[in-house]
């Protein structure tokens, strides 16, 4: 692991100041490189409005990779270099800095272990989820920044749309659709959270407040979002869903999906 905290020194890229907001994405990934450059150029094309180009922001991508085979860790670090370029050309909006940790055993961990340790590794006053392969649309951190800057007990989701658009039609029915009582009276249905995890975001507390973080055990398959998600509601924490498609989140038709 001493590597892979040099390398976490090596992709600090900026200084952050007091008025700084910083917001962490936190990516959990396994055999992710088929997606991953997709997802990393979404992040890139982040945009804020231009009334708040004044206001500094820090977007922190926080990769932990599960001990990926694949070219997931190539990747990783040639996006290094372009997240400092981009960074240098910045003239307001976004900077970017890119953190990243990885299971050296051999063995997978599992997508709740994989985002606790990205989480720690992160540095972010807000958590901005998102897996491997799904894609953000442009607006999505800002939009979801603002409401959580004034609900910073809430999670925050948005409407999705999938890829490929046909599939799990139903499903994303559901999801889009349900009215703000809902969000809470329907948290036992079969199709599992309200708010699908890949469009979480929230104020670090929120993680904070949730003894252990997300479940790690891989006993009893993936359930990490299921029970982070009435663990908080336990809590007395707040749901809230943007109303507007602001991540295209991927089915994939011929392979198990990790941590989905």
């Amino acid at each position: 692991m001493d590597m892979e905290m040099d390398m976490d020194k090596e992709m600090s890229l900026s200084t952050v100041t007091i008025d700084t907001v910083v917001i962490s994405v936190i990516i959990p990934v396994y055999n992710g490189g088929e997606f991953l450059h997709e997802c990393l150029t979404s992040i890139e094309q982040q945009c804020i409005p231009d009334e708040f180009i004044k206001q500094k922001f820090q977007i922190e991508v926080s990769i932990y990779d599960d001990a990926s085979t694949d070219t997931t860790t190539e990747i990783i670090r040639n996006w290094n270099q372009e997240f400092i370029e981009r960074s240098r050309i910045s003239k307001g909006g976004y900077s970017f800095s890119l953190v990243l940790g990885s299971n050296s055993t051999g063995s997978p961990q599992g997508v709740g272990f994989s985002k606790n340790r990205a989480i720690e590794q992160s540095t972010g006053e807000f958590l901005c989820f998102c897996d491997a392969d799904d894609i953000m649309l442009p607006e999505r951190i800002f939009k979801q920044w603002t409401f959580a800057s004034q609900n910073q007990e809430a999670i925050i989701g948005t409407k999705v749309s999938r890829i490929p658009e046909e599939s799990t039609k139903n499903f994303i029915h559901w999801a889009n659709n349900l009215t703000n009582d809902e969000l809470y009276n329907q948290i036992y249905q079969s199709f599992g959270p309200t708010l699908l995890m890949p469009s979480w975001f929230c104020h670090r507390s929120v993680f904070m407040k949730v003894f252990g973080g997300f479940f790690e055990s891989l006993k009893y398959g993936n359930p990490e979002d299921f029970i982070f998600f009435y663990q908080h509601l336990d809590q007395g924490g707040k749901l809230h869903r943007i109303d507007e498609v602001l991540l295209k989140y991927r089915y994939h038709t011929k392979k198990k999906r990790y941590g989905k």
